[in-house]
Order: structure tokens, then C-alpha cells, then sequence
């Protein structure tokens, strides 16, 4: 029910929580404001995975039973007050602020029936089941205005961006990264279900770039690197052979592979799931993997030179436990969200000698 702040050593050294929401996840913006997504507190149906062979239902129904659904966009301070919200049911998964102080998110919407029978891909009859579900990525500005969208079943191909084999015919591209580039012309996403990442022109709206398969497979966290390169999290959960993951930086001109990170031996890291890695200033890696809950950084050179674990377990589906960590971030000692705030941890003493984040 919390969004932490740790230091170096792996301490609590502040704390948000909110009275009426449930905090998924949260980063820092450039003007040092909590932006994060969340649910409403409050009794809510069990979980019950969607299946393809489910009968039709409403789509707000039906986004309820899929990952990282969530109703509410917010800034907040740093004492958790709300500075503005978003709302919408069919939010999904993650969010980008743009400088130009707008923000881009993803959508939920159901494709048309003769399009999502053509989506090549498994199943036992495609034309048997209702509609998949796709995705819409939207600007919205302060005032909740939609000022730009793009379907992303009316830039994708049925034949060249087919259904990862092992997914279910519910949703065609399940995208979970999303973020615009400095100038604000190009939108990079990545697709999962469909083992795509790809670059959007936003002034005509058709897909400039085309990368994925097989080279990643159920990639999460696609982001641009300074230099113009790509780096993405290569979850690797359909990798031919023994699965594996890695952290990848592609050169979009050649989409070459200029560098990665591979635990030795490879399977040593492999989280089929959720998920993140951010280039930090020194040249390391950050990196979440997200599945066991582990926090690390390592050098260009795939040595390893920080390691965290979280000891917060909770529960899904009502009766799985885990540690599992859908993203986290690193910022500097001198980001606008730290200047002049109390971060000694033994303000939050209690919390972390509970959790055993303390001597």
C-alpha cells in the first residue's frame, strides 16, 4: 500500500501513502513531483485471469481481469498530497510525462472482429473467439483532453506483428513501455504479446521503425539512451533453448546490438516478467528484475557492483505470495524531488527494523 524511497544501503528514508489509493507504481518527474499510477481502495471482485474461451463481456469488465490495469494518473508532493489526476478504467500498464507538460498513456480498446481474425498466431480456431483487445496510445493534457491518439491495430500488421506463441487470443499487443523522444515527433513502444518494439512518427502516425522478434522475446522497458540508441529489458521468456534475460542497446539505424548485459551463466538471471533497466550517469546499469523482487547495478563490463533485495511480500491472486517488482528507478542525491528534504532513515526506524532494512 506504498510507494518507498530507499537510500544506498538500502533503507527506508521516506514513505507515501494514500488514503483513498492503492499505489502500482511511481516515478520522480523532472520538477520533482510523485507521478504514479493506482486503483481505489475498497473491496474489489477476486482476481480471476481472462481466458480466450471467456463469453463476451463489456470491455471495462474485461480489462478488470487483465495485468496492470488501473483507474487513476496522479502527481503528488512529497507528503502525498494530489496535485492533479487523470481518470479512466481502461488505463493500462505505463506513462510518460512529456516536457511540453502533457502525458502520454495506454489504452484499452477492442479491435474489430475482422481485423483481429487476422491476426496471425495461435488459437485453436480464430475465428471462434470474440475480438482480441488492443491498445491506444493517447496525449492528454491538464484539462483530461485526448490532443493526439494512434490504434495500434491501425499501424501494425496482422501478418509481420503476429501473436507470440504462447499467448491467448485476448489481447493482440498487451503494450507495456511507452515514452516520446526530446523533440516530441516520435513515440517508442513496446508490444509484448506480439515480441515488438517499435517507433512511431507522431505527425502522420504510421510506424517508422520495426524491431522484436526474434532477437527479444516479452520485452518490457524499451527507453532512448542519450546517444540515440534503444535499451531494452529482453525478458527472454520464449527464447529458443534454455530461457534467459539481458539488458540490450540497439543501434536503431543498423538494429544492431552494440552492448548487453548476460549473467554468467545466462540462466542465473531470467525473469519471465515485468521489469526495468535505466543507463544511469556513470555508465552502469540499473537494474530491476522484477519477478524475485532483486535490485542491482552492474558496469558495462556485466560486473556487479550494488545488490538489493525486497523483503516486502504480497499477495496476488488472492492466495500467491511474492516479491515481485514491476519497475524501479535510481535518481541522484541532487534531483529536484530530494532538495532539502529529511532523508534519514531513522525517521522510518520501526518500518525498517520490521522489515530487517536495518543493523
Amino acid at each position: 500500500d506504498s510507494t518507498f524511497l530507499l537510500d544506498m544501503a538500502g533503507r527506508i528514508v521516506h514513505r507515501w501513502r494514500f488514503a483513498d489509493a492503492n499505489p502500482e507504481y511511481a516515478y520522480f518527474t523532472d520538477d520533482g513531483r510523485l507521478l504514479y499510477r493506482s486503483l481505489p481502495k475498497g473491496p474489489r471482485t477476486p482476481f480471476k485471469p481472462s481466458s480466450e474461451n471467456d463469453p463476451p463481456m463489456p470491455l471495462q469488465e474485461r480489462a478488470r481481469t487483465l495485468p496492470s490495469s488501473y483507474s487513476w494518473l496522479r502527481e503528488a508532493n512529497w507528503d502525498a498530497e494530489t496535485l492533479w489526476q487523470y481518470e479512466d478504467p481502461l488505463l493500462h500498464h505505463d506513462f510518460w510525462k512529456t516536457r511540453d507538460d502533457t502525458f502520454l498513456v495506454t489504452k484499452f480498446v477492442q479491435m474489430e472482429k475482422a481485423l483481429s481474425d487476422q491476426v496471425r498466431g495461435p488459437g485453436k480456431s480464430r475465428r471462434s473467439h470474440h475480438p482480441m483487445i488492443t491498445d491506444e496510445i493517447q496525449e492528454i493534457n491538464r484539462s483530461g483532453n485526448v490532443i493526439w491518439s494512434v490504434r495500434l491495430d491501425a499501424i501494425l500488421d496482422p501478418k509481420l506483428d503476429p501473436l507470440g506463441p504462447l499467448e491467448r487470443r485476448i489481447e493482440w499487443t498487451h503494450t507495456n513501455a511507452i515514452c516520446q523522444n526530446e523533440d516530441g515527433t516520435k513515440i517508442l513502444f513496446s508490444s509484448k504479446n506480439t515480441n515488438r518494439v517499435g517507433i512511431i512518427d507522431k505527425a502522420s502516425k504510421t510506424l517508422d521503425w520495426r524491431f522484436g522478434h526474434p532477437i527479444t522475446s516479452g520485452q518490457h522497458h524499451a527507453r532512448w539512451l542519450p546517444n540515440g540508441n534503444i535499451h531494452i529489458f529482453d525478458n527472454g521468456i520464449r527464447r529458443e533453448g534454455l530461457p534467459y534475460s539481458r539488458i540490450i542497446e540497439v543501434d536503431p539505424a543498423t538494429k544492431d546490438v552494440k552492448w548487453e548485459y548476460v549473467a554468467n551463466p545466462p540462466f542465473a538471471f531470467f525473469t519471465p516478467n515485468v521489469s526495468s533497466a535505466d543507463r544511469l550517469s556513470n555508465g552502469n546499469t540499473f537494474i530491476c528484475e522484477g519477478l524475485s523482487g532483486r535490485l542491482f547495478e552492474v558496469t558495462n563490463k556485466g560486473e556487479t557492483v550494488w545488490e538489493w533485495h525486497s523483503p516486502f511480500a504480497h499477495t496476488v491472486r488472492n492466495t500467491q505470495i511474492t516479491f515481485m517488482l514491476w519497475r524501479a528507478h535510481r535518481y541522484s542525491a541532487d534531483h529536484p524531488a530530494l532538495d532539502g528534504k529529511d532523508l534519514d532513515p531513522d525517521r522510518y526506524r520501526a518500518v525498517n527494523r520490521q522489515f530487517g532494512l536495518t543493523d
